[in-house]
């Protein structure tokens, strides 16, 4: 690659990285996912690096190769995709209320993986719904129709919140480990989501570490107090 188009790439990736990595970050529910969905996004805009760089919106090319890894990780591992029929509300949502837009992070692990691209690609970044369409290769009615889902689907759990709260408090910090570690094993992203969220609230800092066959994951709490978990190191994101 000639070293004036490399530098014009980087230019371009870098304007963009933190809103890229922010996307990354709440799609995958965990930061090591997270990391890892933003490595595969830069290796493959890379390897379309003449395409990236004279494309007309480079932003949206990015996050079209976000949204379409993660939903293609989910479907590897079978979990369940919303099916986007047309189905457009008889009355055109609103937005999201105040008190769900500030709870999105720990709610979108209640998502299925389109239905959280489109809500984060329009409510969180900005594109419009035709952009959203033709990033996630679907119809604008139908991502209308999965944001209107979506948005119901929050207020729903939204008021269930207290209750799920609840029940996780009256779970040990190991308890919630194993929790996390059984949905690792599942290949479940929204499980292993909600069992990460839970233990941050309880102060809990997590670190994955890839060794020799396995994958173990270390746990701190604030007093400096550590354990480990591990799990087969086929279990990880892409077989790596």
């Amino acid at each position: 690659m000639p070293h004036h188009f490399q530098n014009e790439l980087m230019k371009t990736v870098q304007a963009r990285l933190p809103d890229l990595s922010r996307y990354c970050r709440m799609t995958a529910g965990t930061p090591w996912d997270g990391e890892d969905l933003l490595q595969e996004t830069l290796i493959k805009a890379f390897q379309s690096a003449a395409v990236f760089v004279n494309h007309p919106e480079p932003k949206a090319y990015l996050f079209r190769i976000a949204a379409n890894a993660w939903i293609d990780h989910c479907r590897k591992n079978k979990a369940p995709l919303d099916p986007y029929r047309e189905a457009l509300p008889l009355v055109q949502p609103h937005g999201l209320d105040f008190e769900i837009r500030e709870a999105m992070e720990e709610l979108f692990c209640h998502l299925p993986p389109r239905q959280a691209s489109v809500l984060l690609l329009t409510e969180v970044f900005g594109f419009s719904a035709q952009s959203a369409a033709s990033m996630l290769e679907m119809t604008e009615g139908a991502v209308k129709a999965s944001l209107h889902r979506a948005r119901t689907t929050l207020k729903r759990v939204k008021r269930r919140d207290d209750e799920v709260r609840s029940r996780f408090k009256a779970k040990s910090v190991a308890e919630l480990a194993d929790i996390f570690l059984d949905a690792f094993q599942q290949h479940d992203p929204a499980a292993v989501s909600r069992a990460y969220r839970s233990l941050k609230h309880r102060g809990m800092e997590a670190k994955r570490i890839i060794g020799e066959g396995m994958v173990f994951f270390q746990f701190a709490d604030p007093d400096g107090n550590v354990f480990t978990v591990a799990a087969p190191a086929k279990k990880i994101r892409n077989g790596s």
